[in-house]
């Protein structure tokens, strides 16, 4: 009877001890698929407005990986606005593989982190270098694009891009309207090619509506003249500017590459014409030319 008791007690303490290791084990990942608080560092790729998301590039779990958090306020927005390239740390939740920024907590450029910080996610030295990246006033270009209407008036309209962001120009009597009959409606399908003015904002050169169904490459796809506020690195990411907004997206095996090797013959301060495909608030570059006309 005492030797069945303690054979008991010694099963228990053993499954109790089992328990305890187990528990310590998950405490110490930081990371909980309910929604566990984790560090991200990350080079920031792109921003959705619309979305109140930011994608981010680092290594996680030791492979390259492109996340998408959400969750951010128009403020947190706003402030990482201009600073695509930059390295940032945000605080988020995780949800199996969706992330979220905490509540009362901002984004942290990775130049202002507290030294001794640990981060979960960590991205290699050659992806954690932000480029040498300089915005270069208000940059003369243009922007071609097909988006639905958002809103609209006799003096401005503004249209929703692909990549999830929203594009707003002036309405001049210099704007090509086509048949200027057709009333400017929310969620209209309409054709814009925009020129930057002197002070970086936008006015429409031509505006159309379109009635037909494009092809979807149409529909996902920007053509932008600018100047590129950055050279392309080993990381392949094409920095540029048009007007007062900055751009990026990365060059691939499908990239057509106009007068050049390469795409590391890219260099900053480069006038340059490029067609960017998005997939979401990713883009990718279709096509790019090194422009001696901008």
């Amino acid at each position: 009877m005492t030797k069945k008791y303690v054979g008991s007690v010694r099963t228990t303490l053993v499954i109790f001890c089992s328990l305890c290791a187990i528990m310590l084990f998950a405490a110490c990942q930081g990371v909980s698929s309910s929604g566990g608080p984790l560090t991200v560092s990350g080079k920031i790729v792109s921003l959705n407005t619309t979305g109140h998301s930011v994608t981010v590039q680092g290594n996680l779990n030791g492979q390259q990986q492109m996340l998408t958090i959400g969750g951010l306020t128009d403020q947190q927005i706003a402030a990482l606005n201009g600073h695509i390239g930059a390295t940032y740390n945000f605080q988020v939740s995780q949800n199996n593989n969706d992330y979220a920024i905490t509540t009362n907590t901002d984004p942290v450029s990775e130049s202002e982190t507290t030294p001794g910080t640990t981060n979960v996610q960590n991205t290699t030295p050659e992806a954690t270098t932000p480029p040498n990246t300089t915005v270069v006033g208000n940059v003369q270009g243009t922007i071609s694009l097909m988006g639905k209407i958002q809103n609209s008036s006799n003096t401005s309209v503004t249209v929703l891009m692909p990549n999830g962001q929203t594009l707003t120009a002036s309405i001049t009597v210099n704007t090509d309207r086509g048949d200027a009959n057709i009333a400017l409606n929310p969620n209209t399908l309409a054709k814009i090619k925009v020129f930057t003015n002197p002070d970086g904002s936008f006015q429409a050169k031509s505006l159309k509506i379109e009635d037909n169904a494009q092809k979807v490459n149409d529909l996902n796809t920007i053509s932008f003249e600018g100047i590129t506020t950055s050279a392309v690195g080993p990381d392949n990411i094409l920095h540029f500017q048009v007007g007062n907004k900055t751009y990026s997206a990365t060059c691939n095996n499908f990239t057509e590459l106009k007068n050049m090797n390469n795409a590391q013959n890219i260099a900053s301060h480069q006038p340059i014409k490029v067609d960017v495909l998005y997939n979401g608030s990713n883009g990718s570059v279709a096509k790019v030319e090194i422009s001696n006309n901008n």
